[in-house]
């Protein structure tokens, strides 16, 4: 899906894709994640929300940019740990 220069993608597309893992950053997504059908890990890593994150001399993009990578080394020490322990 697009919407004016974004893309998205509507989570009811995955609900029958056989997720196992479910990860959510923000305490919105938490609440009102959906229930996927059957045996599915739930995470839930509590990050700020970006537009309204800004520390003092930092833009709203420096923050956006800040969390992001926030984001990805959460997701790249847990991802390490799934390989570590799947053997994978």
């Amino acid at each position: 899906r697009v919407r004016g220069d974004k893309y998205y993608e509507l989570i009811d597309e995955f609900l029958d894709a056989g997720i196992q893992t479910v990860i959510t950053v923000c305490d919105h997504a938490k609440n009102s994640c959906p229930v996927f059908p059957g045996q599915v890990t739930r995470h839930h890593w509590s990050f700020e929300d970006p537009p309204k994150a800004a520390r003092a001399g930092e833009s709203e993009m420096d923050a956006f940019r800040r969390i992001r990578d926030e984001i990805r080394k959460t997701f790249e020490a847990y991802a390490a740990g799934f390989r570590e322990a799947t053997g994978g």
